[in-house]
């Protein structure tokens, strides 16, 4: 006899899976068109989340100074990946840094202490 759980688990992850491959199919049917990389960029980072999620630190290692050319755009201009992610002790170095109080006077830059 089966399980019931297993069953029903099978089918709710059936009952969202054709759908979507339905529905990524027919944005793809036009694939040069903007909404097509949009969508299919949301439905693949929705996917790659766990594994992002999981191996963040090697990842950020192998990213380093990594550059990509998005050649689907005008003039093709580079992208620059930074190395930090969200919840690092150097995302939030980063972070530290651009919320840092900063005056210029007379050709010097002073930190303002913040109240």
């Amino acid at each position: 006899m089966s399980n019931v759980h297993s069953i029903l688990r099978s089918l709710i992850i059936y009952a969202i899976c054709i759908p979507l491959a339905v529905f990524l199919g027919y944005v793809l049917s036009d694939p040069l068109d903007r909404g097509s990389f949009v969508t299919v960029a949301v439905v693949l980072s929705v996917l790659c989340a766990p594994v992002l999620i999981r191996f963040h630190y090697p990842l950020m290692l192998l990213s380093w100074n990594m550059i990509a050319v998005l050649f689907f755009l005008p003039g093709q201009p580079q992208l620059f990946f930074h190395a930090f992610h969200p919840g690092t002790g150097g995302y939030n170095a980063f972070r530290a840094l651009l919320t840092v109080g900063l005056a210029f006077h007379d050709g010097r830059v002073e930190a303002v202490e913040l109240p």
